[in-house]
C-alpha cells in the first residue's frame, strides 16, 4: 500500500484528552484519532480522512477512500468512558464529507458530567498543494458553569471550525485551524489556533510538531506543545510522541504517548495511550477499529 493510503488508515478514532484531576484545567474533549493521540495529540500537517475530520477539515481529501471507524476510550483516573463512530467519504478528486457523534461519560474527578458532540465537516482540494475545510459542530456539554471568573464546562449550541492544509513539496506539509471560532464559552471548546508540519522523509516513516494556542479559557493565550514520530513497518504502525501543555488551570503538564496497529486492505485495528508523567498522573488508553474501501 502507498503512504498516502496507509497513513490515514494507520489511524483510528479516538476521544481526546478527558477532564483533567482536580488540580488541574479541564481538558478538551474534543475527539481524534488513534494515529494523532499516539503522534503527541495533534497533527495539524499530517492528517487525512477521519483524522481530518476531528483535528483539520482540510486535511480530510489527501486520500481517495471510504472510512468507518469505531472508537472505544477509558480513562480510569477519573472513570472516563468514550464512545464514538465517525465516516469519512474522500473517494471524490476534489471534495470529501465527513460525520462523527461522540458521547463522554465521567463519574470521577471534580466535575462528573456527560457531553455529546455531532460533527459535519467538508473539505476542497483547490490545487495539488492546497486545501481548505469547515467544520461545524453542535456540542451539548454538561458540567458547571461559569462562575467567580473561572470558564465553566456547561454549554449546548453549534461552533465551527475552519483548517487549511499546503504541500508545497511531497516531503512537507503545512496545517493551520482555528477552532471553536463562535467562542461558545465553554473551557472544554475554547476559542483556539492549532498548526502544525508534517514530514515525511521517506516512504514509511512521517514526523509532526505542532502547537495550539487557546484564547478563551483564561483571557490570555496559553500554547500546548506537541511531536511525534510514525514509523510503518510493512502492516503495523509504530508511533511516539510527546506533549507540554501550558493550557492547565495550575501549572504546566508533561505528557508521553504511543500507539500500535495492524492494517490490511479492508480492516484495521489500532490502539493508543496517553500517560501524564509531570504536573498530573491522568491516563487514556484508546482502542479503535475501523474497515475502508479505498479507490485507486
Amino acid at each position: 500500500m502507498s503512504r498516502s493510503f496507509c497513513l490515514p488508515v494507520l489511524l483510528a478514532a479516538l476521544a481526546a484528552p478527558g477532564l483533567a484531576s482536580a488540580q488541574e484545567q479541564e481538558a478538551s474533549l474534543a475527539m481524534q484519532t488513534a494515529r494523532t493521540m499516539a503522534l503527541g495529540g495533534s497533527g495539524h500537517g499530517l492528517s487525512s480522512s477521519t483524522s481530518g475530520l476531528f483535528v483539520n477539515p482540510a486535511a480530510m481529501g489527501q486520500t481517495r477512500a471510504y472510512h468507518v471507524d469505531s472508537t472505544v476510550l477509558y480513562d480510569p483516573s477519573i472513570s472516563r468512558w468514550g464512545f464514538s463512530g465517525a465516516v469519512a467519504d474522500t473517494t471524490r478528486e476534489r471534495f470529501g464529507a465527513g460525520t462523527a457523534y461522540t458521547f463522554n461519560t465521567i463519574s470521577g474527578g471534580e466535575n462528573p458530567h456527560e457531553s455529546h458532540e455531532f460533527r459535519l465537516a467538508v473539505s476542497v482540494n483547490l490545487a495539488e498543494s492546497i486545501s481548505l475545510g469547515v467544520t461545524g459542530r453542535y456540542i451539548d456539554y454538561r458540567g458547571r458553569v461559569t462562575a467567580n471568573g473561572r470558564l465553566g464546562t456547561k454549554y449546548e449550541g453549534v461552533t465551527v471550525d475552519v483548517g487549511a492544509l499546503f504541500r508545497p513539496v511531497r516531503m512537507f506539509a503545512i496545517g493551520v485551524t482555528g477552532y471553536s471560532l463562535s467562542n461558545p464559552g465553554t473551557a472544554l471548546s475554547p476559542l483556539a489556533l492549532g498548526t502544525g508540519i508534517g514530514f515525511f522523509p521517506i516512504e514509511s516513516l512521517a514526523i509532526n510538531a505542532d502547537a495550539f494556542i487557546d484564547f478563551g479559557t483564561f483571557g490570555t493565550a496559553r500554547v500546548r506543545w506537541s511531536g511525534g514520530a510514525e514509523l510503518l513497518v510493512q502492516r503495523v504502525p509504530i508511533r511516539i510522541g510527546y506533549t507540554y501543555d501550558d493550557t492547565r488551570l495550575v501549572s504546566p503538564v508533561h505528557l508521553i504517548t504511543a500507539g500500535i496497529g495492524y492494517i490490511d486492505e479492508r480492516f484495521g485495528v489500532e490502539a493508543a495511550m496517553r500517560q501524564e508523567i509531570v504536573g498530573g498522573s491522568q491516563t487514556s488508553i484508546l482502542l479503535n477499529l475501523r474497515y475502508f474501501h479505498t479507490m485507486l
